[in-house]
C-alpha cells in the first residue's frame, strides 16, 4: 500500500509541474491601450496570441479556420486530460491515505482476536 501511496504523490507532482511548465511564451509587444502575447501550448504544439485591453480575447495564432478549430479542439482535449487525470489522482490520494488504512487496523484487529480465541 505504501508503494501505491508513494507513486500517487509522484503522480500529483508531475501533473502539477506540467501545468505549470504548459506555457511557453515567446514575445510580448505593448501597444498604446493593450498588450500582445504570443505564447506556444508545449501540449499540443499550437501557438496562441493573447490581447490584454479592455475587452480582453485570445485565440489561435493562425489563419486558416481548419487550423484555428483544430488548435481549440487539441487545447480543450489535452486541458480535459489532465483535469481527469488530476481528479482520479487527487481522489485515489484521499482514499489511500484516509479510508484503506483504517480498513487495514479493523482486518488487523479481527486477526488478533481470532488468535485469542483460538489459544
Amino acid at each position: 500500500m505504501k508503494n501505491s501511496k508513494v507513486i500517487s504523490l509522484i503522480m500529483l507532482g508531475i501533473l502539477v509541474i506540467a501545468w505549470f511548465t504548459r506555457w511557453d511564451y515567446k514575445a510580448t509587444k505593448t501597444f498604446d491601450d493593450f498588450v500582445v502575447k504570443w505564447k506556444i501550448d508545449r501540449w499540443t504544439g499550437y501557438r496562441w496570441v493573447e490581447v490584454f485591453s479592455v475587452d480582453s480575447w485570445e485565440k489561435p495564432a493562425y489563419s486558416d479556420q481548419k487550423q484555428k478549430d483544430n488548435a481549440l479542439k487539441y487545447r480543450k482535449i489535452a486541458t480535459f486530460v489532465w483535469y481527469g487525470l488530476f481528479g482520479i489522482n487527487f481522489i485515489w490520494l484521499i482514499i489511500s491515505w484516509l479510508l484503506l488504512p483504517k480498513k487495514q487496523g479493523r482486518n488487523d484487529k479481527l486477526t488478533k482476536k481470532d488468535e485469542e480465541i483460538q489459544t
